[in-house]
């Protein structure tokens, strides 16, 4: 099976203010990216089920909203596998955890990051704030400029 060369998970709850950022990512990703060469999917958390298809790329980018001081703040690092858990038996993993699973379950780990952006508010409501919306376009062209592959 050829490996989908990135997948993008883009993660939160959309009814908690900047915490569902992620959907607002994924949807403009999957709108400017080559669905064959970049799978987009958004979900509410990091489940077990998500293995395969991490599994099957040969890069991953997490995206997710994150707490913090500086409302707006861009940041990037590369996962690691954290081991010492049971990931099958959570209903929500780390991104670590499930690169861990991932590798247990398939003998592979690709490289993973995550990017966070640091939201202002998490407050029941289904709109980002202002700065995130900015940060929120400047992270989809950092990540576009990413994956672009050239032709």
């Amino acid at each position: 099976m050829d490996k989908q060369p990135v997948l993008i998970i883009c993660y939160g709850d959309t009814l908690h203010g900047d915490d569902g950022l992620g959907w607002h990512v994924a949807d403009q990703m999957a709108r400017r990216v080559p669905p064959d060469e970049v799978l987009v999917i958004a979900c509410r958390q990091l489940t077990p089920d998500l293995a395969e298809s991490v599994r099957d790329a040969q890069a991953v980018i997490l995206v997710d909203a994150a707490p913090g001081e500086t409302p707006g703040r861009i940041t990037c690092h590369q996962v690691v596998c954290e081991n010492g858990s049971n990931p099958a038996s959570k209903q929500q993993l780390t991104p670590g955890e499930l690169l861990a699973y991932t590798r247990a379950l398939y003998g592979t780990a690709p490289p993973m990051w995550v990017w966070t952006i640091t939201g202002e508010s998490f407050e029941a409501c289904d709109e980002l704030s202002p700065v995130v919306q900015d940060a929120v376009l400047a992270l989809v062209q950092i990540l576009t400029d990413q994956v672009a592959v050239p032709a």
